[in-house]
C-alpha cells in the first residue's frame, strides 16, 4: 500500500512537474502568437512585458523592440505626410531595407519640392530629370514646364504683333493728321456739330 502510495505521489509530482513546465512555456508563446496577430493587423499600441530570461523572454524583447522599430518609421511617415520633409531617417543596419527606403523617399520629395519652389520664382529652365516612365511626380513636372514655357513664348508673340500693329497704327494716324491742316480738321468738327 505504500508502495501505490508513493507510486501515485510520483505520477502525481510528475505531472505537476509537466503542468508546471509546459504552462510556463506556452503562456509566453501565447502572448508572442497574440502579440504578432495584432502586429499584423497593424495595432502597434501594445505593451509588451519580458516574462521570463528564457527564449520565450528574449522572443517578447525582440517582438518589443520591433513594435518600437515601427513605431518610429510610422511617426516620421505621420511628419512627411503633412509636409515636414526635414526629418532625419537613421537606418539600424546595413539590412534596414525599410528605413533605406524611406530615407531615398524623403530625398526624392525634397528634390521635387526644390524643383517647384525654382518654378514658383520663375526658374523655367530648371533642369528636371524623370526616374522612369512610372516616375509620375517628374513626369508632370517636366510637362508643366514645357507648357509653361509655351504659353511664354506664344504670350511674347503676341505682345511684340500688338506693339507692332500700334506702332503702324500710330504712324497712320500721324500720317493722316499731317496730311489735313488745322483749318481743315477745324472745318470739319464744325460741319459735324451743325448737323
Amino acid at each position: 500500500s505504500f508502495t501505490v502510495v508513493l507510486a501515485f505521489f510520483s505520477v502525481f509530482s510528475s505531472i505537476a512537474t509537466f503542468y508546471i513546465i509546459t504552462s510556463s512555456i506556452t503562456r509566453p508563446l501565447k502572448t508572442a502568437v497574440n502579440i504578432a496577430k495584432e502586429l499584423s493587423e497593424g495595432n502597434l499600441e501594445l505593451n509588451i512585458d519580458k516574462m521570463s530570461q528564457d527564449e520565450t523572454g528574449e522572443l517578447l524583447l525582440a517582438m518589443k523592440n520591433m513594435v518600437s522599430y515601427i513605431l518610429n518609421i510610422a511617426h516620421l511617415a505621420e511628419k512627411i505626410a503633412v509636409g515636414e520633409i526635414n526629418v532625419t531617417v537613421k537606418p539600424k543596419s546595413e539590412k534596414d531595407l525599410l528605413n533605406k527606403s524611406l530615407a531615398k523617399t524623403i530625398e526624392y520629395i525634397k528634390e521635387i519640392a526644390h524643383i517647384t519652389e525654382k518654378i514658383a520664382n520663375k526658374d523655367l529652365q530648371v533642369k528636371i530629370t524623370a526616374y522612369s516612365e512610372k516616375d509620375v511626380l517628374n513626369n508632370s513636372l517636366i510637362k508643366m514646364v514645357n507648357n509653361l514655357q509655351s504659353v511664354t513664348e506664344e504670350l511674347s508673340e503676341a505682345a511684340m504683333t500688338i506693339y507692332s500693329t500700334s506702332e503702324h497704327l500710330s504712324a497712320t494716324i500721324s500720317e493722316i493728321f499731317s496730311r489735313l491742316s488745322f483749318a481743315d480738321v477745324e472745318s470739319k468738327l464744325t460741319l459735324s456739330e451743325t448737323d
